[in-house]
């Protein structure tokens, strides 16, 4: 059934409520996952001439940040060089990958399954996802390096439905997926099985398509990458980086708090996808109960396919003594566009059975305008708040007057392990962590360490809770 506007409209608006309550309220709070905020610092120390592409800084009390490729710090400093330092940025960067995100699953979906009326259904899935809105909210490498590789399959259909611009097609997927790789390093590699999966489940190409296209997201990225080792500067940054964070992490010796478990990431999938096992079970249950007399058409091959793709996308890091589910984030729009079209036949069926012109429907569709409404003043009421560890966010607020911005300030050698604290004092007040008692005047401690602040401190800033800051007496 060909879908009218007015059911594309409630659907989309269905997706957009969704993207309001899960999204929305945090897009304009302060605070985030820890490395986000890390990257977020980076890129704005770039474009404040504070490090460069090939040796990003963190702070200036530490020396250049090779643990991640930096292709992702400079394009989102691209951002602060525009708009300047606001906490905002960072977010609007990411919230920037999430839309553009959506962008290509339509266009795959459009690409491959052709229904463009029924794109909603990848998306609704997709983004009741817990990771998926955890992931955009907190600027993540994999929200760029995902853009990139799906970009990269974007441009191999192309390639493969349009000969006359093949070799155009097959240049940008291969540089896609070079910027992929320069974004969060080989867990962007899984592109490279696309065309030999795409042609074994669908058999939509010839398999000189394969050879080729594969060759091309081989040969171009090997070009970029050669051409870069022969540049001093990125020669020892990605040299360092290959055996600071990729040997490190197949050893597991880079990890506090190692996961030992290396089966930790299909446990955490399972828990991922646990709201489209619930529609599928829903979707699969209710057809075979009342109307599985009819006989639909299936297009099991090219949910397979898509399935296969999001497996070599996340199975692979369990390899990795160093194991996270946000890792796993890329491979999200596979996951979903193939649980969206084993049912998109049901779906089909039963949208095609509703009249959207009802009274219930009609209101239905005013309360998600108002809850969006709702969720929109809400947002914009909670602007400029801390919304994630205010433990910390909060006392840094009470010490702004006094923080000696633009400096250092002396620690404990615990707190110089107290990571949010550390991103947070330089992300907002160009403070930096040291231990020499030389080169500040100034002392902040935690709770748990407050007796072993050195004498002749005096505390400056009353009414924090979990840490304190104290100055020299004559300093």
């Amino acid at each position: 059934m060909k879908l009218t506007l007015k059911h594309q409209f409630f659907f989309g608006t269905l997706f957009i409520l969704l993207v309001f309550i899960f999204m929305v309220p945090n897009l304009l709070s302060k605070g985030m996952f820890v490395d986000g905020e890390y990257y977020a610092t980076i890129a704005r120390n770039m474009a404040r001439g504070q490090g460069n592409l090939w040796a990003p800084i963190v702070t200036v009390s530490e020396g250049p940040f090779y643990d991640h490729p930096p292709l992702v710090f400079g394009l989102e400093s691209l951002f602060f060089r525009a708009l300047g330092d606001s906490f905002l940025v960072e977010l609007l960067y990411s919230f920037i990958t999430f839309a553009v995100t959506i962008f290509l699953i339509i266009r795959v979906w459009k690409l491959t399954v052709g229904e463009t009326e029924y794109a909603w259904l990848p998306l609704l899935l997709w983004v009741l996802t817990p990771l998926v809105y955890w992931g955009y909210v907190n600027n993540l490498l994999e929200n760029t390096m995902g853009v990139f590789c799906l970009a990269s399959f974007v441009f191999l259909l192309n390639a493969w439905r349009n000969k006359r611009h093949q070799f155009f097609n097959y240049l940008l997927a291969g540089s896609a997926l070079s910027a992929a790789l320069l974004s969060k390093g080989p867990v962007g590699l899984f592109p490279l099985v696309i065309p030999l999966l795409y042609w074994i489940t669908t058999r939509k190409i010839v398999f000189n398509d394969v050879v080729v296209s594969t060759g091309s997201l081989i040969v171009i990225p090997c070009i970029v990458f050669a051409v870069l080792w022969l540049y001093a500067p990125a020669h020892y940054a990605l040299y360092t980086y290959f055996n600071k964070q990729i040997i490190a992490s197949l050893t597991g010796t880079n990890m506090v708090g190692l996961n030992v478990d290396k089966y930790i990431m299909i446990k955490e999938l399972s828990n991922q996808f646990i709201p489209i096992f619930v529609i599928i079970g829903v979707v699969i249950s209710v057809w075979w109960i009342w109307f599985r007399k009819h006989t639909l058409e299936n297009k099991n091959g090219l949910a397979l396919f898509f399935l296969l793709v999001a497996i070599s996308a996340s199975f692979p890091i369990m390899i990795s003594k160093k194991q996270y589910i946000h890792y796993a984030l890329c491979s999200m729009p596979f996951y979903t566009i193939s649980a969206a079209i084993f049912i998109l036949s049901e779906v089909r069926f039963w949208v095609s059975k509703i009249n959207f012109n009802i009274k219930p429907l009609k209101v239905f569709t005013w309360v998600m305008f108002f809850a969006m409404a709702g969720i929109l003043v809400f947002s914009l009421a909670r602007t400029n708040k801390n919304w994630r560890n205010n433990d910390v966010l909060d006392d840094l607020d009470r010490m702004n007057n006094e923080l000696p911005k633009g400096h250092y300030v002396q620690c404990t050698a615990e707190t110089l392990y107290d990571f949010y604290l550390k991103i947070y004092l330089y992300r907002f007040y160009d403070v930096s962590f040291t231990e020499d008692n030389r080169l500040t005047d100034y002392y902040i401690a935690r709770k748990e360490n407050l007796p072993r602040v050195p004498a002749g401190y005096k505390l400056i800033v009353n009414g924090t809770t979990h840490y304190f800051l104290f100055k020299k007496i004559g300093g």
